[in-house]
């Protein structure tokens, strides 16, 4: 669901994620964003639209080497 209205901001941006980064698996020293990640956008109201995964676009990741 999308917000569009005259005196709505589409959301353009996400804010800090609530939820969803992995605590075992790290890419770079951070860690990695699963699909279950949940958080809030700028759009208007502001703070108060969340954001959700729909597809993410890869199943599965591997390991090589360490």
């Amino acid at each position: 669901m999308s917000n569009v209205g005259a005196t709505i901001k589409p959301c353009t941006l996400t804010l800090v994620a609530q939820a969803g980064y992995s605590s075992y698996v790290k890419v770079g020293g951070r860690r990695v964003c699963l699909d279950t990640i949940t958080g809030l956008t700028d759009g208007t109201p502001p703070g108060v639209v969340k954001y959700s995964v729909k597809d993410p676009g890869q199943r599965l990741v591997d390991v090589i080497g360490d």
